[in-house]
């Protein structure tokens, strides 16, 4: 799946001549913690945060009132407080590349483009509610999570048998084991019973690890 399929198309942004304090307004407004920062011909000059308003402000121990504060606000542009050079991705990027680099870079927003225009933008909130879906935790069903030996073909034949036994596949997670020749599996199934779906794995499973239902 490609990042431009998750990413949110409903774009607030700024310029680097509004004030942190209207920036600040706008976030709120737009109920949002990240504008991106854009020049006149829609392409992406950096972005900013409402930590990085926050670190702008005045210490909460300042001797300067609310009203000194608010005009210092007013004064002072977001193009004094922007971050520059944000790292971005191509709107054809898989979600998984995506992931990857926000995990690597440790950013909590990741800009997408077309060329060089900005075309969306992805959060780690996006990605945890992207998770979820692949764990088909947004599907009622049972699910069993245990170890099994790693062999050529095992999940095939896993998978055959859960759907032979009239289940129906929601989610399929296979994790690293404990040890190099093990993996550990997480299947999410529908239209079962969990006491079966048991039943069913056990001439794989070397340990049950954990089970549910959400029925």
């Amino acid at each position: 799946m490609k990042i431009d399929q998750r990413m949110n198309t409903n774009l607030v942004t700024t310029n680097l001549e509004m004030s942190i304090q209207d920036a600040a307004d706008l976030m709120e407004s737009s109920k949002v913690h990240c504008l991106p920062v854009l020049d006149d011909e829609w392409h992406l000059v950096g972005i900013i945060s409402d930590r990085d308003i926050l670190r702008a402000l005045p210490s909460p121990l300042t001797s300067l009132s609310i009203y000194e504060t608010k005009s210092l606000m007013a004064n002072l542009t977001v193009s004094k407080i922007i971050r520059k050079d944000p790292i971005t991705v191509q709107r054809n990027v898989t979600i998984e590349q995506a992931a990857k680099i926000m995990v690597e870079k440790d950013v909590q927003w990741l800009p997408v483009l077309d060329g060089s225009k900005l075309v969306g933008i992805v959060s780690r909130t996006d990605m945890i509610k992207t998770l979820l879906e692949v764990f088909g935790t947004t599907t009622q069903g049972c699910t069993i999570n245990f170890t099994l030996e790693e062999g050529k073909g095992k999940l095939e034949k896993i998978i055959k048998d859960i759907t032979s036994q009239g289940f129906n596949i929601i989610a399929v997670s296979v994790f690293s084991g404990s040890s190099a020749n093990t993996k550990e599996l997480r299947i999410k199934v529908s239209d079962g019973e969990l006491s079966k779906l048991k039943e069913t794995v056990k001439p794989y499973a070397i340990k049950v690890l954990d089970t549910s239902s959400d029925y």
